[in-house]
């Protein structure tokens, strides 16, 4: 069982960080996971296949921790936690874990630099 007050704190903590760009998001061989090397561990937050509703394709959002040899030490869905709407601005699980995965995406992707790039181009 994950230990999900910890992990609740992380999550803020990484989305208040990435907002102010003191997390090293990059891109992992996996298309839907992004990483940031932290203090001799490695936090990945990824977009993992969940099945089909429908024909459509289902996603969870997942948070995981790797040691520096890439033992996993810790991993959680938004389906883990509990408690709704217990993280900042009074978010679900499944929304800050989304938050937190479009910001290290935007981040490891360079998206913001992109559009900047593109609209002083026209």
């Amino acid at each position: 069982m994950p230990d999900i007050k910890r992990l609740k704190t992380l999550i803020d903590r990484l989305r208040k960080l990435s907002d102010e760009d003191q997390v090293p998001w990059s891109e992992t061989s996996d298309e839907r996971a992004f990483q940031a090397a932290l203090k001799g561990y490695t936090v990945t937050v990824a977009q993992d296949y969940a099945g089909q509703d429908w024909g459509q394709a289902v996603y969870v959002y997942a948070i995981r921790i790797h040691d520096t040899l890439g033992k996993l030490l810790e991993t959680a869905t938004e389906r883990d936690f509990q408690d709704q709407r217990s993280f900042v601005g009074n978010k679900t699980a499944a929304e800050a874990l989304q938050d937190l995965y479009d910001l290290a995406r935007r981040k490891a992707l360079k998206v913001d630099q992109a559009l900047d790039d593109l609209l002083r181009s026209l």
